[in-house]
């Protein structure tokens, strides 16, 4: 199910550019253009995001197999592998393309004018350059993971206040983007434990910012995204067709994601159900 709902957010996200314009990139003499793509934030993000997952692919798959069948061509991390795995995708691979997507619409969602590359920029150099110093860091050069952070945290702090300064400037409440910016929000502390885990080397906090990650970032953002935009997109493919989204449902949501995070930072495993099943 879980697999099913990430792919129904991403065809989501991968929809806002039906609003934007568009360039033929087949155009008879259109040659790449770093200006194209940061013509807008889903452009520029979405391909910050793609490089991202394709340079943790590179790294893990490299450390699988030498795991697996020996050598020494990839060096002991500082800090266990999988910590790192799990902080890599969960606040450095996906968040681009959430960033992406929600610098777009969210002015579209509050009638506001669309945020220029100025905004964005930073955003999307913090994301990739945080991802790449990381890694980097990771194969022999543990110093560079201070400057990974880093860059995240600010790139991060960067699309944060954008968003939160688009909804400060909304004439209404707007609340799937106030459940978006209070997801990146946690997402945010998470990141900030992942940097005292990796000061401080207590496994205490590398497990808060992994647990963080999850129940608090990323299925609130999924399913604060699919509420919102598959009534919507369903009404344009099928006639007659009337979405319902009850707003009841956020909260309900909301209430349950947290209760299941507090159930596992406090190791109470055999009563996650209750917060599962109606989930």
């Amino acid at each position: 199910m879980a697999i099913w709902l990430r792919l129904i957010c991403i065809k989501a996200m991968l929809s806002a550019t039906l609003h934007t314009p568009r360039v033929n990139a087949f155009e008879p003499g259109l040659t790449p253009s770093p200006r194209l793509l940061a013509a807008a934030p889903h452009r520029l993000l979405f391909f910050v995001g793609a490089s991202n997952v394709l340079l943790a692919m590179l790294w893990w798959t490299g450390w699988l197999l030498q795991t697996r069948w020996g050598g020494q061509a990839l060096p002991q991390p500082s800090v266990p592998a999988g910590f790192m795995h799990a902080l890599v995708m969960q606040y450095q691979v996906l968040p681009p393309f959430m960033f992406g997507f929600l610098l777009t619409v969210f002015p579209r969602w509050m009638n506001l004018p669309e945020l220029t590359v100025w905004h964005y920029l930073p955003v999307g150099l913090g994301l990739f350059g945080g991802q790449l110093l990381t890694l980097i860091g990771l194969l022999g050069w543990p110093h560079l993971l201070t400057l990974g952070f880093i860059f995240t945290l600010i790139g991060w702090s960067t699309g944060l206040v954008w968003l939160l300064r688009l909804l400060w400037q909304s004439a209404s409440l707007t609340w799937h983007a106030i459940s978006c910016a209070a997801a990146l929000g946690i997402g945010w502390l998470g990141l900030l434990m992942g940097f005292a885990a990796w000061f401080s080397g207590n496994p205490q906090w590398w497990f808060m910012a992994i647990k963080f990650a999850g129940f608090g970032l990323l299925l609130p953002i999924y399913f604060s995204v699919c509420h919102r935009m598959l009534p919507f997109f369903a009404s344009r493919v099928i006639a007659g067709y009337r979405g319902r989204n009850p707003l009841w449902t956020l909260g309900l949501f909301w209430a349950l994601a947290v209760a299941h995070l507090g159930l596992e930072l406090v190791h109470g495993y055999p009563w996650l159900w209750l917060t599962d099943l109606p989930m």
